[in-house]
């Protein structure tokens, strides 16, 4: 898998459509630096302070390692994943160049004044669709506030497997995402909603671990999920009605867990009473909580 890195192209990302346009990504903090000078972090840091302050907010430590991992960790060839806020994914791309401060003849934001980042890397943009990331409970975010931070393979399994549940029918894409990452293989969109449970409730550590060992040895029935998808008398989601049927002429539909597998006593069996039908959107926020949040909790929500 490859190195992957996020970074959040401004608040609420105002400056993705700048970066996406441009094929880049940038930072801010020092705008009249050649953040190349700096051998270490301690050099950043004195810079931002002699600008800002000692101890300004967004300006100390961590900023002055942020500016260093963007110009020095990461590497061409790396994958960008840009954020919006803390659980929205707006585009995956690949670095193509190593760090250009402002003034660089290549920058090709170096005269934009739609942004203040003009410390930038060139990147292509691969994809530029929008997924949701569901936190890892108890957490409800995904993504930290820090504008740039490496993320783990854990974290890049969970943005492919929001992106597949997301586009489930869409097989060239999911291709596409295998090569960007350099994975062996991605989930089939069955294998993501029928294992959604285990995205929501994984941490590599403590309790989450030991739910997710619970959850992959126990084999989920298939046939029985085939079954409660047969014996409904229509696919539309039981807590907002929406019917993919009806609105894209496609029977589609997920099927939801009322007690999460991981939650069950060894030999417990499951029935089509213990299974309901719900769309891709309620099923991903009914399981941005942990436990679950109840079906009809959700429709009263949306009521």
């Amino acid at each position: 898998m490859k190195t992957s890195w996020k970074i959040a192209p401004g608040d609420n990302a105002n400056d993705w459509d700048v970066f996406r346009n441009n094929h880049c990504i940038g930072i801010g903090w020092l705008p009249d630096s050649d953040y190349r000078v700096f051998a270490h972090e301690s050099d950043a840091l004195a810079a931002l302070e002699n600008v800002h302050g000692p101890k300004a907010k967004g300006n100390g430590k961590g900023a002055a390692k942020m500016i260093c991992e963007f110009v020095d960790a990461i590497g061409v060839g790396d994958v960008i994943i840009e954020n919006n806020a803390y659980n929205e994914v707006v585009g995956i791309g690949v670095v193509e160049s190593d760090y250009l401060p402002p003034t660089a003849r290549k920058n090709p934001l170096r005269t934009d004044t739609n942004t203040h980042r003009h410390h930038v890397r060139i990147v292509d943009w691969l994809v530029t669709r929008t997924a949701y990331v569901p936190g890892k409970p108890p957490n409800k975010h995904f993504f930290v506030q820090q504008t740039l931070k490496g993320l783990n393979d854990e974290d890049v399994s969970c943005v492919v497997d929001a992106y597949v549940n997301a586009y489930p029918t869409d097989k060239p894409f999911a291709k596409r995402l295998k090569a960007i990452f350099a994975l062996s293989s991605v989930p089939r969109p069955s294998e993501v909603l029928e294992n959604i449970d285990v995205d929501m409730t994984t941490s590599i550590k403590g309790e989450g671990r030991k739910r997710l060992v619970r959850h992959l040895v126990r084999e989920r029935d298939r046939k029985l999920v085939a079954g409660k998808k047969k014996s409904a008398k229509s696919l539309a989601c039981e807590v907002c009605g929406f019917d993919s049927q009806n609105v894209y002429g496609v029977a589609y539909c997920e099927v939801h867990h009322l007690t999460p597998l991981a939650d069950l006593a060894d030999g417990t069996k499951t029935t089509i009473k213990d299974l309901a039908i719900v769309c891709a959107n309620c099923h991903r926020i009914m399981h941005s909580k942990y436990p679950p949040i109840e079906i009809k909790s959700l429709r009263n929500m949306l009521s």
